[in-house]
């Protein structure tokens, strides 16, 4: 009698659902996997097409969990989640590979963006700038753009060495940094030869107009001094004209006149012949108003 309600009991245990699970309680659990799975198979999808590698791989792992239910069989369209799933799987790496090339592009776009206006101030600072209007402030000016755009395509030089039109881009801009540098070059000889020559040229011309209004001995003195820069100008000039930098420059020489380091060099003989015969008369002047301070010294003390 115990023996047989005991498989009664089971019988109806296993009717009810009570007991291991039953066909209908299996599908609808596969049902409920499956549909997991979807939700993930179209995260998967929906970060395939955003390019997020990461959250692909995370989608992927929760659709792989669902697919491996082994109630899944049960439900109908679990072979097309399958297939779904294998495909995305299959695009992982190309979902990687295009997401590092739109980000290297990005920083790519980035850094050209953040150089070109360096670029374009350290183009502007030099447009203008020549030996002849040369000032040390212009100089600097374009030094200091130029060192902040080599120090800027230093840092990015590793970046701009993964792309090859990048690279060709970067390198266009080392060339016009070179080119700003050597601009101001040219432009420090010319402050050199205008605070020379050109500056001697000056001063001989003013010590020899003072020397006009002078008495003797300080006639003599300001042509002495005149000749000094005439000759100083002439030595300049001459080491100028053979600077191919500065040889073809005309430099402001006082008012509207400009002249080449040759040209200059030319003027600055004129001004030492010219200044020949008055240096001779001024010595003579001197010599004779020496004497004569003399006498006049002689008789105070008798």
């Amino acid at each position: 009698m115990g023996l047989r309600l005991g498989v009664l009991l089971a019988v109806v245990a296993l009717g009810s659902g009570c007991g291991p699970k039953s066909i209908e309680a299996r599908t609808r659990h596969a049902e409920k996997r499956a549909d997991e799975a979807a939700e993930a198979l179209d995260r998967a999808q929906k970060a395939a097409d955003a390019l997020e590698p990461d959250d692909l791989k995370d989608a992927l792992e929760d659709a792989k969990a669902a697919l491996a239910d082994p109630d899944i069989n049960l439900y109908p369209e679990a072979g097309m989640h399958q297939d779904r799933y294998a495909e995305l799987a299959g695009k992982v790496a190309a979902v990687q590979a295009a997401r590092d090339k739109r980000d290297l592009e990005a920083r790519l776009d980035k850094a050209r963006t953040d150089i070109v206006p360096l670029v374009q101030a350290m183009l502007d600072a030099t447009e203008s700038l020549t030996p002849a209007n040369a000032t040390e402030d212009k100089v600097q000016v374009v030094e200091e753009k130029a060192k902040e755009l080599q120090e800027r395509m230093k840092d990015e030089q590793p970046l701009f060495a993964k792309s090859p039109d990048f690279k060709d881009w970067a390198e266009n801009q080392v060339r016009k940094t070179d080119k700003a540098l050597e601009v101001a070059a040219k432009a420090k000889k010319g402050l050199t030869f205008k605070a020379g020559p050109v500056a001697a040229h000056a001063a001989a011309k003013a010590k020899r107009a003072e020397a006009k209004k002078a008495k003797p001995k300080e006639r003599l003195e300001a042509l002495q001094e005149a000749k000094k820069q005439a000759a100083a100008c002439e030595s300049g000039a001459r080491a100028g004209a053979k600077d191919k930098d500065l040889q073809a420059v005309a430099f402001p020489v006082g008012g509207k006149a400009a002249l080449t380091p040759e040209k200059l060099e030319k003027a600055c003989q004129d001004q030492d012949k010219q200044l020949q015969p008055e240096l001779k008369k001024a010595t003579e002047a001197f010599k004779k108003w020496e004497a004569a301070e003399k006498k006049k010294a002689a008789k105070k003390k008798r």
